[in-house]
């Protein structure tokens, strides 16, 4: 699959627009059911064609632009004999890079009650409904839907490396302002480990769940008479194996 800019007039856009065109008019039973501006060469200003491996045009999509850095998806189509194949989802993805590429903010489009399974894809796709906009308003059987891109996917300003530096920070406010984590503590007794209680503990982190007695951390803990027993569970810490000295 591949999904390639082609001209308004291209012969593939033109036969995919056509059979886009037959459909609705089978659909709300009149050859004239498109309410608002219909699109032309003049308005639209990205059109795309998808491509089936052995090169049949299997899908078409275009953007037509809006006020507010919006966008527009008019004669978006994907031939039945494709549906389901993620053709529709792949024009969709390519139409909004293209809208991301142009600055727009978000896309809007308007379909009907006659296709709920249009209203499906677009819904599961992101898209939710809002009232009429432009020519379709007014209009009982249209449907429009609108999607918001995340901020953080717009280009709106400039890249980090143009932006301009923060000052300096003097090294005393950096210590000042630094926070440390806190020392690891024992888990019933509450108190701060020691350097040694840490080191063994990481010293058996990769030994199985299975041969240690006690829970990490429990033993070695400060002002403990006993290192090798944990003053709350009174067990025995477990001897190394000889394979691993």
């Amino acid at each position: 699959m591949r999904i390639e800019q082609t001209g308004w007039s291209a012969r593939d856009a033109v036969a995919l627009r056509a059979a886009q065109r037959a459909e609705i008019a089978d659909r709300y039973g009149t050859p004239d059911s498109e309410p608002g501006v219909t699109p032309s060469a003049a308005d639209i200003v990205v059109f795309l064609v998808a491509y089936a491996p052995d090169g049949t045009p299997t899908g078409c999509g275009g953007l037509r632009e809006l006020d507010d850095g919006l966008g527009e998806i008019k004669r978006m189509y994907v031939a039945p004999s494709w549906r389901g194949t993620g053709t529709a989802t792949d024009i969709l993805r390519a139409l909004e890079e293209c809208a991301r590429d142009r600055n727009w903010v978000g896309l809007r489009l308007e379909t009907g009650d006659g296709q709920p399974d249009a209203v499906r894809f677009y819904t599961r796709s992101g898209y939710t409904r809002i009232p009429n906009f432009g020519g379709y308003v007014g209009e009982e059987r249209s449907w429009c839907f609108e999607r918001r891109f995340p901020i953080d996917a717009q280009t709106t300003g400039p890249l980090p490396s143009e932006a301009e530096p923060y000052p300096p920070v003097s090294p005393r406010l950096a210590r000042a302002t630094a926070i440390e984590p806190p020392p690891p503590r024992c888990p019933r007794r509450g108190g701060v480990l020691s350097d040694v209680a840490i080191l063994r503990r990481r010293e058996w982190s990769h030994v199985p769940l299975g041969w240690a007695k006690v829970p990490l951390g429990w033993a070695n803990c400060e002002n403990t008479p006993n290192s090798n027993i944990c003053p709350t569970k009174r067990r025995f810490q477990p001897t190394k194996p000889k394979w691993m000295n």
